[in-house]
């Protein structure tokens, strides 16, 4: 991605978007891609080595897959102003994806398959994992041990599924803990967190953070709150 750094309202909203759409692809189990940015007035020389269009606004996108260049938008279109729906969420979906899933069967055929990352707990079972239950009973699972935990005959379990670069996970944090801490002394009831950038969540996350309980006894039954994240509606 080569734009102006200095233009963080055009930028903050792309980043966005571009994030939301990595996390889409893992957790839809499509294969994962990463991305980079430079700042055209510290490296002008990448317009000539790129194939990429001085007349053309800014940002503009180079996308290397399978050792072939995409660029983004098109070189092809004589439109040399911003068009911010460019960068929406729809538009770069169908862009990458018209790129990486056109060979989709291929690659089941091939038995190649992703959305299986987890980090490995040093505990092993990453309910072996001492914790202080007075300062944070919330427990750091991961997608290896996902479904061994949630679906779980004696307890109740709550998920968070989150993400560090999320701010609002990052201000949701406390409330959590001060959730679990309210449940504390109830012994059929867990508190649990997944950390999406290392571990692929079980289903598609519209939004971060996402609070999921698993009811107790009772396989592939759960319920997502959709509501308020305040401490007294969760609880």
């Amino acid at each position: 991605l080569w734009l102006e750094t200095d233009h963080t309202l055009r930028n903050n909203p792309i980043f966005d978007t571009l994030r939301d759409l990595m996390a889409y692809r893992r957790s839809a189990k499509l294969e994962p891609f990463g991305c980079v940015y430079s700042d055209v007035h510290t490296f002008p020389q990448h317009f000539e080595s790129l194939d990429l269009d001085r007349r053309k606004p800014l940002p503009q996108s180079l996308f290397i897959y399978n050792g072939k260049k995409y660029v983004y938008p098109s070189t092809a279109t004589s439109d040399y102003s911003f068009d911010d729906t460019v960068y929406s969420f729809d538009a770069l979906l169908s862009f990458i994806s018209s790129i990486m899933d056109s060979g989709e069967l291929d690659k089941v055929r091939k038995n190649i398959r992703f959305g299986t990352r987890s980090i490995e707990s040093p505990y092993g079972h990453p309910l072996n994992v001492p914790i202080d239950s007075v300062q944070d009973a919330v427990y750091a699972i991961n997608t290896e041990y996902h479904d061994h935990i949630v679906y779980t005959a004696n307890m109740t379990v709550v998920v968070q599924y989150y993400a560090r670069w999320s701010e609002r996970c990052k201000h949701f944090a406390e409330t959590y803990r001060k959730l679990s801490a309210h449940f504390m002394n109830e012994t059929d009831i867990l508190f649990t967190k997944l950390n999406i950038i290392h571990n692929d969540p079980p289903f598609y996350l519209a939004s971060l953070p996402k609070i999921v309980l698993y009811y107790k006894g009772s396989m592939a039954r759960y319920l997502a709150y959709d509501g308020i994240l305040h401490e007294q509606p969760l609880i």
